[in-house]
Order: structure tokens, then sequence, then C-alpha cells
């Protein structure tokens, strides 16, 4: 007998990510690690985090539910397949979304008026020819910063 799953339901059930089928259909499997990391129950190795699953002591992970089922479960593809669309028929997923850390645009440190404790530490403890220090501090390549006189490094 051939099983066949049409294309929209297999793209439904591959976007189901593992820790939402576990949370929604299996969450007596977790143990929370953190605030967004967990474990699996009877396999200490396997964590779960930001959307992927990883089983150190197999060296194996994946993303989704079905990578899941047939990898520590042990299910064939068309198994796994079938008991996501069977849970999926009693209930609907619960998708969490882990909000994105907006990303704040790189900004190099202001510039301090002299670099003379940055050419110190440079060339002194260092010990870089003050020659060529000189050379990246006119290029602007490496200055002093305001606040903190740390070496900042352009380039």
């Amino acid at each position: 007998m051939t099983r066949y799953i049409p294309k929209d339901k297999l793209k439904e059930i591959r976007s189901l990510s593992a820790i939402d089928y576990l949370k929604n259909y299996h969450p007596d499997l977790l143990i929370r690690n953190g605030r967004t990391d967990y474990i699996h129950v009877d396999h200490d190795s396997l964590h779960f985090s930001n959307g992927k699953w990883y089983w150190w002591s197999k060296r194996k992970g994946g993303t989704s539910a079905i990578d899941y089922l047939v990898t520590v479960e042990g299910y064939t593809f068309m198994d796994a397949c079938e008991t996501i669309i069977d849970a999926m028929k009693i209930a609907m997923p619960v998708i969490t979304h882990e909000r994105p850390k907006k990303a704040k645009p790189f900004v190099l440190p202001p510039k301090d008026e002299t670099n003379d404790d940055v050419i110190h530490y440079l060339c002194d403890e260092r010990m870089i020819d003050k020659e060529i220090v000189n050379y990246f501090v006119a290029k602007g390549q490496i200055y002093q910063s305001k606040y903190y006189k740390n070496a900042v490094f352009v380039g």
C-alpha cells in the first residue's frame, strides 16, 4: 500500500519545529534548562534551543519535528509525517516565535584628542616598532578611544 502526503500538508508539517512539537504534544518529555533551553527527559545529551535541537552524544541535530522523530524516536519518514498529521488533527500546534533581537548598527567609539596611551602600550608593552604604530595612527587605522582609552583598530 502506498501512502501519499499532499505537498501543502507536507510543507505545513515540515515547518513545525521539534521544540514546538514536543511543547504541544509531549510536554512531559522536556525539562526546562534556562529561559529558552530544554533538555529531553530520556536523553540528557539531547538539547533544544532557539528552535533547533542537538543530540550531543550522537552528534546529530536538526530543526524540524520530522528530523526529531526520524533521528531520535526511530520513525520512518512516512510514519513521522503521519504521526504529526494525526496530532494536528486533534489540536493545531501553538507555534512559539522567538523575537529576534534588533541588531544595533556598528559605530566606532569616539576618538580621543591624543593617542599617547595607545602608542605607549603598543610600543613599550607590546614591543611594536614606533614607526609602524605611527604609520597606522597617521592613516587613522589605530586610535585611542575617548572615554576608556582603549586601542581601536580600524580596517
